[in-house]
């Protein structure tokens, strides 16, 4: 009986030392396996400190994500799931957030998170006339290949006014596109809203009145016509595969065509500004219009990394459908620039306006050379065919119609100035010559407002000249343009004179504001000198000046004060301008753009008279030009 109970607790000794071996062995390896790796981990970091001759920073070993907390995508290399913000192709986004003041991540996500706090926006603003503007930058050549000798055109002027807002994927367009066909986890949405205003003419070529000079009949031509119209263009983007992006974008346009659109009135304003004769429309009937548009298509862009150089090929086709435009349309663009991916593919032409290719905010070079070619079915177009439900035209429309257009864009991030030529084959059979026109546009976010005169960036005087001085400028000015007046309305021209004429040398220095003149807005004053180059008038000044500048470094000053000038009073040379007083008020505008802080470019006009006020004989004088200034606050 006891050997029976020594027996048994023997055997319960054995089998407690055995468990408590076993977990002494396992605690033991795992011991050794964290001193195993601490080793290894010391002799990497000596070794790296041995390569590089430098601390390492432990820091950096433990702050790296758990191998398990990796994921290898395409070329099999591990990827921290945890790394903020990342786009991975493919994989979607991780964000972080924050709980309870710790920084965690989210798991990866389709697209990345709204930000509601980005609610500025590009402005892009588009012009658009025959002829190339009287311009010949890429008429000669494009007349040479197409064999064309007739100037006048059809399209004789148009602007379309555009505003980007920068967030992508808005709430409202979500619930529509998700039943569709881009669904929201897949693409990427931005919208653009537009405003356009266009009219077409008859050639001058055709008209009775031209030919009548030879004996020659009328030739029938397309209807005067102007248009006002709304826009919303969506652009559908899905993320890169590799160089490859598909692409789609469909625009609902409304408005009117016919007298209710304005389009005769603009047209007067317009020839009355180049001063040219203008003749009374007899245009087709008020019609309210309507238009969708959807294009679908994908590119391919190549880019070197360490350049931003790229080359890209878009193919793409397109359907049109309303009562103004009905086609298909197929085309191919190819361009050649920096950057290319910060856009959504190269401008293009239409029937109406190209409008915004979206591009990114940022701080990067952005510019291109493109060309291209749309060939288009025409079903019908309103400004050939005339009204709808009334016979207002003598032509008809041709179903094959073909643009060639070339053109580039330069800028810094969405700041971007373009132009584009464009060649159109002839739209119906009378039709004498192919039509060109020329397309300038200018774009920057002018959303976010900041005055750099505000009072808390005043300075006050403290005597030393340079806790004066705020600014230094130096510009270069046309004396004396021909400028819009009371009598005559005309666009400002810097290469035409009115009475004197040469370049004005025109350095000026700004002074801090004086919290005295806190009151008007902190104002800064300032003062400078105009020296005439040739025998004209020279002028010195001095005055205030208020700014204001946005967050893309784009600013705009204005400015007031009194002049006083060594030109003549009244002496009846038609040479001279007869100020009437030695003593002028002077005031004028300037627009630039400030690029570091400090060095800036700016287009400045200026105007000096004395208003009547002092004299009868008040001839005034403009001046237009360009100017540098450095800001040393």
């Amino acid at each position: 009986m006891v050997t029976e109970r020594i027996g048994l607790f023997q055997l319960f000794l054995l089998f407690k030392t055995r468990e408590y071996f076993q977990g002494y062995y396992q605690l033991m390896m795992r011991r050794l396996v964290t001193i195993l790796a601490v080793i290894l981990t010391c002799a990497q970091v000596s070794f790296f400190e041995a390569e590089a001759g430098q601390m390492y920073d432990m820091s950096a070993v433990l702050s790296q994500p758990h191998p398990f907390d990796t994921q290898a995508i395409n070329n099999q290399i591990p990827i921290p799931l945890t790394t903020p913000s990342r786009n991975l192709e493919g994989q979607g986004y991780v964000q972080p957030i924050s709980e309870n003041g710790t920084t965690i991540y989210k798991a990866p996500l389709s697209r990345p998170e709204k930000n509601s706090s980005n609610d500025g926006g590009i402005w892009r603003l588009e012009i658009q006339n025959e002829d190339a503007l009287k311009v010949d930058i890429f008429e000669q050549p494009m007349d040479k290949f197409f064999n064309e000798k007739v100037e006048s055109g059809h399209l004789t002027w148009g602007w379309h006014l555009s505003y980007t807002p920068n967030a992508q994927d808005p709430d409202w367009l979500d619930e529509y596109r998700d039943a569709l066909f881009w669904p929201s986890n897949l693409w990427k949405a931005r919208v653009s809203y537009s405003l356009q205003q266009s009219a077409y003419t008859p050639n001058t070529h055709t008209s009775a009145l031209a030919r009548g000079v030879d004996g020659l009949a009328k030739i029938p031509d397309r209807p005067y016509a102007g248009y006002l119209l709304a826009n919303a263009r969506f652009n559908m983007e899905r993320d890169f595969n590799g160089n490859s992006q598909y692409l789609d974008r469909v625009n609902l346009g409304l408005g009117v065509v016919g007298p209710l659109s304005g389009g005769e009135e603009m047209h007067k304003i317009f020839h009355k500004s180049v001063s040219r004769s203008f003749r009374s429309w007899n245009e087709l009937n008020s019609e309210p219009v309507a238009i969708l548009q959807y294009d679908t298509g994908k590119r391919w862009v190549w880019e070197e990394d360490s350049l931003g150089f790229g080359i890209e090929v878009y193919p793409y086709t397109g359907v049109t459908l309303g009562n103004a435009y009905t086609y298909a349309s197929l085309g191919l663009s190819y361009r050649v620039g920096s950057n290319l991916k910060e856009d959504s593919g190269p401008l293009r032409s239409n029937l109406i306006f190209s409008g915004t290719n979206f591009p990114q905010t940022g701080d990067y070079l952005s510019w291109n050379l493109f060309a291209g070619v749309e060939g288009r079915y025409v079903g019908r177009n309103i400004f050939v065919d005339g009204n709808t439900f009334s016979d207002t035209s003598d032509v008809s429309s041709l179903n094959k119609v073909l643009d060639v257009q070339i053109g580039g864009e330069i800028g810094w991030g969405e700041k971007r100035l373009s132009l584009m030529h464009v060649f159109r084959t002839e739209e119906f059979d009378s039709q004498i010559s192919p039509d060109k026109f020329l397309r300038v546009a200018l774009s920057s976010d002018f959303s976010t407002f900041d005055s750099k005169n505000s009072k808390k960036n005043s300075k006050h005087f403290k005597g030393p000249l340079w806790d004066l001085v705020s600014e230094a400028r130096l510009g270069l000015l046309s004396h004396d343009v021909k400028f819009p007046n009371r009598k005559k309305f005309r666009a400002p021209n810097p290469f035409e004179n009115r009475y004197e004429s040469g370049i004005n040398i025109n350095p000026e220095v700004v002074f801090h504001s004086p919290s005295i003149l806190d009151f008007l807005w902190a104002p800064r004053p300032h003062a400078g000198v105009s020296v005439n180059m040739g025998e004209d008038t020279n002028y010195a000044y001095t005055g205030l000046g208020w700014g204001t500048s946005w967050k893309n470094d784009v600013f705009l000053n204005g400015f007031w004060g009194l002049a006083v000038h060594d030109g003549k009073l009244i002496n009846g040379n038609p040479n001279k301008i007869e100020f009437g007083s030695k003593v002028l008020f002077r005031l004028g505008s300037e627009l630039g753009w400030r690029w570091d802080g400090h060095n800036g470019i700016s287009l400045i006009w200026e105007h000096m008279s004395n208003a009547g006020v002092i004299d009868e004989k008040n001839q005034g004088i403009d001046s237009i030009g360009i100017r540098y200034s450095y800001r040393l606050n």
